[in-house]
Parts: structure tokens; sequence; C-alpha cells
């Protein structure tokens, strides 16, 4: 298993998603047939082939590894534990892409209500989940409810970021469409300029390297 994973990892890091792949279904097959699914070296190998899937873009392949490492990690270290609600937000996520939204939502809060006792409102992690939720939200043309969640998604992440980082135009981004469907034209004007000024200047920078 060690050799396998390990492989998987490599090709991970390297951006060789395809035979990350290929070395994680190994390595799981293996974890499960000799250690046990609830074995901390199942998890990991759940873990690289979920996310290598994603990376992938096949969101129907990743979700059952993803579900089962959520299982896995429920078990492993509790409900309320912050590696299961990684866990569940990337679950969530592939849930989006899915389009299979009210599932997303259910473990989208339950990994924010972890990330905001654990690590605090104003955490990157807790700025995603919220994020998401508002994405949710924009998804199903609920946008009052959209832009409360990208207003608290873009207050933590200006918190935990520093100032131009892109991270934060995504939100912006979608804070200006939330406001532009309830009429805040205006509103949601500032928010678009304020998105072009991050990334002309993230442009900027990288013509300058």
């Amino acid at each position: 298993w060690r050799k396998l994973q390990k492989q998987a990892q490599i090709s991970f890091q390297r951006g060789d998603m395809a035979r990350a792949e290929r070395f994680a279904r190994e390595a799981l097959l293996e974890a499960d047939s000799s250690l046990g699914t609830y074995h901390e070296a199942t998890e990991q190998s759940l873990n690289i082939l979920a996310l290598s899937l994603r990376m992938q873009r096949r969101p129907d392949e990743a979700l059952p590894f993803a579900q089962r490492l959520v299982a896995v990690r429920t078990r492993r270290y509790g409900a309320d534990n912050i590696e299961t609600a990684i866990a569940l937000h990337n679950n969530a996520e592939i849930l989006i892409a899915l389009g299979q939204l009210a599932a997303a939502e259910e473990a989208q809060r339950a990994a924010v209500r972890i990330f905001e006792a654990k690590l605090g409102p104003n955490h990157y992690m807790t700025a995603l989940g919220l994020h998401n939720l508002g994405a949710i939200r924009l998804k199903q043309k609920r946008y009052a409810e959209a832009e409360q969640y990208l207003r608290r998604a873009l207050a933590a992440k200006e918190k935990a970021l520093k100032p131009g980082n892109l991270s934060i135009v995504h939100t912006l981004d979608n804070l200006a469409v939330a406001l532009e469907s309830q009429g805040k034209h205006d509103e949601a004007q500032r928010y678009k300029r304020r998105a072009d000024a991050i990334r002309q200047a993230a442009a900027r920078g990288q013509a300058a390297r």
C-alpha cells in the first residue's frame, strides 16, 4: 500500500491526475482488502482518488469516493472534527457540480457549522463554505439569501486573505450577480469594478515577472 500511495501522491503533486487516479485506485484496493474500511490508509487513498477525479472534472465518479471519505472520517475522528468538515466541504462541491443542490446544501451547512465553531467566522475555510452556500442560492434563484451568504463570505475572505487575492474576486463576482438580479444595479457595479481592478492588478503582476 505504501508504495502505491506514495506514487499516487507524487503524481498528484506533479499534476498528473490520470496517473494519480490509477495508483490511488490500486492503493485503495490494497487498503480495503488488507487493512480494512476505516483504516488510516483507506482514508488517505480515498482522499487522493476523490480529488484526482474531481481535478479531471469527473464529479459523478468522484462522488461515491468522497461520500465514503465522509463516512470514514466521521467514524475515525468524530462528526465535529475539522477533517470531517473538510470531507463534507469537498463532498458539497462535487454535489454542486452535479446539480444536486439540496444534498450539497446539507453537506455544506454541516461543514460551515464545524468551521465556524473550530476555526472562527473569519477563517478561510469558513469563507469558502459560506461562498458555496451563496452559490447554491444563486443557482436556485434565491438572490436575497445568496446576497447574505456572499456578504459574509466576502467579509471573511477580506480578513483571512491578503488584498488582491483572486479568491476574493470569485465572491465579488457572485455578489454582483445576486445584487444585479435584485435590481441593485449601482451596488452591483461597484463590486464588479472592485473585481475588475483586482484582476487587472493580478495580470500586471504576472506580466512583470
